[in-house]
């Protein structure tokens, strides 16, 4: 086996989870910049968990991260599917998320709410 064959393979294993498409459109949904606290409270899901998915999207390349203070701050690298003929936007659009609606820190430079939503 190529390491094409394997790295598309990879990229289809990490999209087969139901919590890392619903993290990836929540990202998308929010302005693709958002920490791993807001991505946990907004899914409810732990962020331990959310953790572990977003280093699997990384690791095959479909997210990147960036740091702002204490706290890694993801968003959707919107091309990497696009050499496998797969509009990300097209195909998240497909799929219906709920999420809470109280808590907010879409905003990068807002560390403060981040900081409340990782304690």
């Amino acid at each position: 086996m190529n390491n094409s064959l394997n790295d598309t393979a990879d990229i289809f294993k990490a999209l087969g989870d139901p919590s890392r498409l619903k993290i990836i459109k929540l990202i998308l949904l929010k302005g693709n910049n958002l920490c791993v606290g807001m991505i946990a409270n907004k899914l409810e899901i732990s962020q331990p968990a959310i953790s572990q998915h977003l280093k699997i999207l990384k690791n095959v390349g479909l997210v990147e991260a960036e740091r702002m203070g204490f706290h890694m701050h993801y968003k959707i690298k919107k091309d990497s599917l696009s050499n496998y003929g797969i509009d990300i936007t097209r195909l998240l659009n497909t799929i219906d998320i709920k999420y809470k609606q109280d808590e907010n820190c879409e905003n990068k430079y807002d560390n403060d709410k981040c900081d409340d939503l990782n304690k």
